[in-house]
């Protein structure tokens, strides 16, 4: 009967186990991407993100926020890159990502709605309507937050997401 309960128990926190490992080599392959994005390898950046979206997809969800943050960071490196068309196609597909998933009045969402704004409004055909647009959005959505949690942070970035390039 020990034994049994032993074997149970095991099998109830295997998977457990199994998905902490696959957050961890998730986690070890954003580091790398932050290591390209900070040497300016975009491009390799972009493959090593393009690695690890397939290992949340697999072992995370696309529901999960590290699935909206991979993309948020290879809509940046095609920003760097200057492929501004990939750069919105891909921060579009994240904003609808979170949409569907979260809830629209984070403060990731909101960095997102402002790089979309800085996204749409270069290139070769500049959408300046559309970029004014959410720009607003996500000036009105960041001073609500500010409202609703006064002294939360003086500033509308941290050091790491400054430090790490999160913002463009």
């Amino acid at each position: 009967m020990k034994q049994v309960l032993k074997l149970t128990l095991w099998l109830l926190l295997l998977p457990m186990a199994m998905q902490a490992q696959d957050r961890t080599s998730i986690d070890k392959i954003e580091a790398l991407a932050q290591n390209l994005y900070l040497k300016e390898n975009y491009k390799k950046c972009v493959e090593v993100l393009q690695k690890q979206k397939d290992l949340v997809v697999k072992y995370l969800t696309e529901k999960d926020t590290a699935y909206f943050a991979n993309l948020r960071f290879q809509a940046r490196c095609y920003y760097r890159m200057k492929d501004y068309d990939m750069a919105r196609n891909i921060a579009k597909e994240a904003l609808d990502n979170w949409e569907q998933n979260h809830s629209t009045e984070e403060r990731s969402y909101i960095l997102m709605l402002d790089n979309y704004a800085t996204y749409l409004g270069n290139g070769d055909n500049p959408d300046y309507e559309l970029a004014l647009k959410y720009g607003k959005d996500a000036m009105e959505r960041y001073e609500k937050l500010q409202r609703l949690r006064p002294g939360c942070n003086s500033t509308p970035f941290s050091r790491k997401q400054l430090l790490c390039g999160e913002i463009c």
